[in-house]
């Protein structure tokens, strides 16, 4: 997946924005190609299956340069392997990846094609991320940058203006970093004239909707602060019609009219029920309706009405539970916190149990036994039998297992050091304590300090 990041250093700190681009780009002069191993990488990765995504592409990998050490689809691999080792924080030999898929990609494609721009860039924001070479990592900007301004007039295609604006992006963000605002306005500039080309998306987040978040940026550089708030806000490709509805209903509820925050809420799920697939043929899918009625349920239960809140967060939870099957990505994670926030608060716990119950039966059936989201499940189930075990100490022995099989799935998904087998260690860990299990809580609290 292509991506931008405007880098922007305070001090010793680098701030990256990241927003997606869409998957398979390349310059309109080559076709799209679809590749079955990118797919079933991009898949294990989805799903959390860090290790079986790394054997796939490691694999691809060997049995493409034995072929042909110079092939596209080798960079593709190659590059696709970089992504995965930053998710599993193994950053070692990111760098080497990428400078190895820029010697591809220019025997490919030629020293001034996009994909070339493209290598350049992440090189410097690794030089800049792993060593803080500021020197080199502009003069890598600089080299992808000229190459971008050789195809401003030649690009056609939304993602390839795109793609080229993004690029303007990026040497701006590192301009802004460095607190050179005279450098950055006219790269930004540049950039605007390309967003402008681009057609409306709802539903997508490009790299131009990254454009006024780093304009506020300079403008508060700048001291500029009354120009700087009137930029918006980054939506995440929410539709503009639901992004403003969203945001007249928050700030409602922020000064604590949440009569008006409800009303506004309701138009909101209105407006997604009515515009189930949006113009650029992106279906918005329960996702967006879950979220959008636990947003209603909240300012029902900011009025008092625990009932009816009850009753919509339940509502969600089902709505999950019934989708279209074709619609899977939903049950990866149910959202059980408004509910459960709200049986807190009433000491009903247990209420909650049937429900996580019912959810991981259908996730196990639907997404395997071994997926990340029923380790997650498992972990919230286990967590409300520790949560009720300090009124009854039975319940500890019966989250113990449910913790130890979350650890076994994700162990298997990741390895047995990545940092997100830390929330379930540390529960693991605090049950432990519970149970005086000293001995074994010290073993896992080693293992947590390790890997942190």
């Amino acid at each position: 997946m292509k991506k931008w990041r405007a880098v922007a250093r305070v001090g010793a700190c680098i701030l990256i924005l990241v927003a997606g681009l869409p998957n398979g780009f390349a310059q309109v002069t080559r076709p799209l190609v679809t590749d079955e191993t990118i797919i079933a990488a991009a898949k294990a990765r989805n799903d959390g299956r860090l290790v079986e995504a790394e054997k796939i592409l490691r694999d691809a990998i060997v049995e493409t340069e034995q072929k042909d050490p110079n092939s596209p689809r080798l960079a593709a691999y190659v590059r696709q392997l970089s992504r995965l080792d930053e998710m599993k924080g193994d950053t070692s030999d990111e760098t080497a990846l990428i400078k190895r898929v820029l010697e591809i990609d220019r025997a490919a494609f030629g020293p001034t094609d996009l994909e070339v721009a493209e290598d350049l860039d992440e090189i410097a924001m690794l030089s800049l991320l792993h060593g803080g070479n500021h020197e080199e990592a502009e003069q890598l900007f600089k080299q992808g940058l000229a190459i971008a301004q050789l195809h401003t007039e030649q690009v056609r295609t939304g993602r390839d203006v795109d793609f080229v604006a993004a690029i303007f992006g990026q040497v701006a963000g590192f301009y802004i970093g460095e607190h050179r605002w005279t450098e950055a306005e006219p790269m930004l500039l540049e950039m605007k004239k390309l967003c402008d080309r681009m057609k409306p998306h709802p539903g997508v987040v490009l790299s131009c909707d990254g454009y006024p978040n780093l304009l506020e940026q300079l403008y508060r550089g700048e001291g500029r602060v009354a120009e700087a708030e009137r930029q918006p806000p980054l939506d995440m490709g929410t539709p503009a019609e639901l992004a403003d509805l969203n945001r007249a209903a928050r700030q409602y509820e922020k000064d604590g009219l949440y009569a008006e925050a409800e009303v506004t809420y309701r138009r909101s799920i209105a407006w997604v029920e009515a515009h189930p697939i949006l113009s650029t043929g992106i279906g918005l899918g329960t996702g967006m309706l879950v979220y959008q009625y636990n947003l209603l349920g909240g300012v029902i239960e900011k009025q008092g009405r625990n009932d009816q809140a009850e009753a919509i967060y339940k509502g969600a939870i089902e709505m999950q539970e019934t989708q279209d099957p074709r619609d899977s990505s939903i049950v990866a994670n149910f959202d059980f916190n408004p509910l459960l926030n709200l049986y807190r608060s009433q000491g009903r716990m247990s209420d909650l149990e049937p429900i996580v119950k019912n959810a991981l039966a259908i996730q196990e059936e639907r997404r395997g036994k071994e997926s990340p989201s029923v380790a997650e499940t498992l972990v919230v189930l286990a967590d409300i039998y520790q949560e009720e075990g300090k009124t009854t100490e039975a319940k500890y022995g019966t989250a113990r297992p449910l913790y130890e099989r979350a650890l076994d799935i994700e162990q298997m998904n990741v390895g047995f050091e990545h940092p997100r087998l830390l929330p379930i260690l540390e529960s693991y860990c605090s049950l432990l304590r519970k149970m005086h299990q000293d001995s074994k809580a010290a073993e896992v609290q080693a293992r947590i300090d390790r890997i942190r």
